[in-house]
């Protein structure tokens, strides 16, 4: 058989030699007669696209279904790189729509476009329809800025709403029995207060003042605002697109039909330039690469969403939106632990946490490979609580200036409601031989031993908390608890604390774990993904009681009926901050019924 393939070889070799040429001419002289890429930027921002399963893709080619939007932030380094040394690029005209995710992949993109300015080529943003405060950073790299008329201007700062429902609870008749381990460990005071406690407004009115000075900055930097214009734009919002262009925001209203005699006025090589499509360009520039063979490489390990102990439904939640199971994931970090090809690994964290106990496992798994393999943790929008918790395993951490990181604390949140059976006249008891056999039951509450024994759990879960962090920070006790408390900080505060080694994105991370394992890898990382999850194995048969509700009696197949029906977008999106509410929602129906959860989540809104 080898000597069958050899002769393929060489003629495949030979081909690619005698093309090799006109591949060339054809790459440097692609935008010789238009001059322009057209670049649609909208939907989900990301590093790396997620894999998609067979079963995935064959229901969505079944049904039809348009492949989701989504913003690859590593194809768009890369037409970036293109266009500058093209020396045919005049520039780029950009069509901007609602952009997915926080804050950090809008930096990103906006210091991407800001880099393409820089090298001199002209980018003609048009806003499709409306631009929010993410939209605005985005746009604000442009060297002509324009929306429709009828289109809004709606960047009027970053806002961090509070809903509490202690209020309400009481005339129903309920209790959230709380035990909280940090002075700002906000999560529970939704259901425990009637309004924001005076640590809370303190972290919060930071993180808000931090993301406006951002909003402010892109300003300054992209469209040459002085800090009082910037900040008058932001109080005047919502303007229609006429009125922006009246006041000098953005540079003309022009509809979407007018684009093509825009780029004709501000091209100054070509008469009548016709814009071509951005992955057709970088296609030619720079084609895909052929399958690799297996070679060492950077792995990528993700936890993004709530952290949870369990997920029958998989890593979406019954709630929707992005789940990070601990089965999966410690599956995957002791895969790159056996895989001799993963030189090091990347933990990519976009989570507010969750479980503690789930967020201790992976943490374990963490640190046990990077004392074989470096690891390098990379947060993203949100990386706190049980999100900065997994990643004390790592040797780094690299976060962005606008990450929201750190609630290093634990909650534990209980309902009952022994008020409303009261009123309803339910009578009830209990036959016990130990106090606190019951402690758990929702239907006679807490007393004071009760609270006290909750509150001393929650303290010891707390001091382990604290001790991952001392010893991955390298810091005493009393500095630990000093920047913990359940604070949430920015990343651009967290380096300044020190509870983050370096400020930067994906690629500053995937560039110091290629440091760390010696270089000499693959340029393109890779998400691992363990074939069959690594479940821990069971002390006895049986011992395990997870799944012993049927599906017709769980809250998850009530919550998959409602997203199903359509019922369940229309209610969250009423609320004041879906996707913290979503996450909640998820962490809820992932906890085994009857037992106690003990949380390390943080509720603080990103956007």
């Amino acid at each position: 058989m080898r000597f069958l393939k050899a002769p393929f070889v060489w003629i495949i070799a030979l081909f690619a030699l005698a093309i090799w040429p006109i591949r060339l001419w054809a790459k440097r002289r692609i935008l010789k007669k238009s001059g322009w890429v057209e670049l649609n930027l909208e939907g989900e921002v990301l590093e790396i696209l997620p894999e998609e399963r067979v079963q995935e893709r064959l229901i969505r080619q079944i049904l039809k279904q348009p492949e989701p939007k989504r913003v690859l932030l590593k194809r768009l380094r890369q037409l970036v790189d293109e266009l500058i040394e093209d020396p045919y690029a005049e520039g780029m005209l950009v069509r901007l729509g609602p952009l997915g995710g926080g804050w950090v992949g809008a930096q990103e993109i906006h210091a991407e476009l800001m880099r393409l300015r820089k090298a001199g080529k002209q980018i003609l943003i048009h806003i499709k329809q409306n631009a929010s405060n993410k939209e605005l950073m985005v746009a604000s790299a442009a060297t002509k800025l324009m929306m429709p008329p009828t289109g809004m201007l709606m960047s009027s700062g970053s806002a961090a709403p509070g809903l509490f429902l202690k209020g309400l609870l009481d005339k129903i008749g309920f209790r959230m029995e709380v035990a909280s381990a940090g002075r700002f460990k906000s999560a529970p005071d939704q259901f425990t207060r009637n309004q924001r406690s005076e640590a809370d407004l303190e972290q919060t009115k930071a993180i808000v003042d931090t993301l406006d000075e951002a909003i402010v900055d892109s300003l300054k930097q992209g469209r040459g605002l002085r800090g009082e214009a910037a900040k008058k734009l932001l109080e005047n919002a919502p303007m229609v697109g006429l009125k922006a262009a009246k006041e000098g925001y953005v540079d003309e209203a022009v509809r979407d039909e007018e684009l093509l005699s825009v780029v004709e006025k501000y091209s100054q090589r070509i008469k009548k330039p016709r814009p071509m499509g951005a992955r057709k360009y970088l296609t030619v520039r720079r084609p895909p690469k052929p399958v690799q063979p297996k070679k060492r490489h950077i792995g990528v390990v993700k936890v993004h969403g709530a952290i949870v102990d369990q997920a029958p439904g998989g890593s979406i939640g019954p709630a929707g939106g992005p789940m990070a199971v601990e089965g999966p994931i410690v599956a995957n970090l002791r895969a790159a632990l056996k895989d001799q090809n993963v030189a090091a690994v990347v933990l990519s964290v976009n989570s507010r946490g969750g479980s503690v106990t789930a967020s201790d496992a992976i943490y374990a798994a963490v640190k046990r490979l990077n004392q074989t393999k470096p690891v390098i943790a990379c947060f993203h929008d949100v990386a706190a609580s049980g999100g900065y918790y997994v990643a004390c395993g790592a040797r780094s951490i690299v976060a962005s200036p606008l990450t929201i990181t750190g609630s290093i604390g634990v909650f534990s949140m209980i309902p009952t409601w022994p008020a409303l059976a009261d009123r309803l006249n339910i009578g009830r008891d209990v036959v016990k031989n130990h106090k606190n056999a019951d402690l758990y039951n929702p239907w006679s509450g807490f007393d004071e031993d009760g609270r006290d024994h909750a509150q001393t759990e929650v303290r010891h879960m707390y001091d382990v908390f604290l001790d991952l962090v001392s010893e991955a920070r390298r810091m005493d006790t009393k500095q630990a608890d000093a920047v913990a408390q359940g604070r949430v900080w920015t990343g651009r505060d967290a380096h300044r604390e020190g509870l983050v080694d370096s400020l930067g994105g994906f690629q500053e991370a995937v560039e110091r774990a290629r440091k760390e394992a010696g270089g000499f890898t693959l340029e393109d990382p890779v998400i691992i993904s363990a074939k069959r999850p690594q479940t821990r194995p069971s002390t006895a048969e049986g011992s395990d009681t997870r799944g012993a509700v049927s599906p017709s009696e769980s809250p998850e197949a009530l919550a998959q009926l409602l997203r199903s029906s359509g019922l369940w977008d229309a209610l969250m999106s009423r609320l004041p901050n879906r996707q913290v509410a979503t996450e909640m929602l998820n962490l809820w129906l992932s906890q085994q019924p009857g037992s106690p959860m003990y949380w390390a989540w943080s509720p603080i809104p990103h956007q």
